[in-house]
């Protein structure tokens, strides 16, 4: 199955996105995707996966990792991550 997934990194405290972060998906049965946002810490991919369900992780360099569980209701999530600095 095929599913797209967007949405933004961002800042814990300040909301400002957050560019040069990795966003990884990986489903419960271990394929992954990866990517790295843009400006505005916006991020898209396609992910490919045999359930429609997995994990989201975002790290950045200064910051702690957060990582959500996503669940594909339909063809296409929107996902915002927010980084606590260190």
């Amino acid at each position: 199955m095929g599913f797209e997934l967007e949405g933004r990194v961002r800042d814990e405290f300040s909301r400002e996105g957050l560019s040069g972060a990795d966003v990884t998906f990986t489903s419960d049965t271990g394929l992954s995707t990866r990517t790295r946002t843009g400006s505005g810490g916006r991020y898209r991919m396609s992910v490919l996966s045999d359930v429609p369900f997995g994990q989201v992780r975002a790290e950045r360099e200064g910051y702690n990792p957060a990582e959500v569980t996503v669940y594909f209701d339909g063809s296409d999530r929107v996902i915002d991550l927010d980084l606590r600095p260190r």
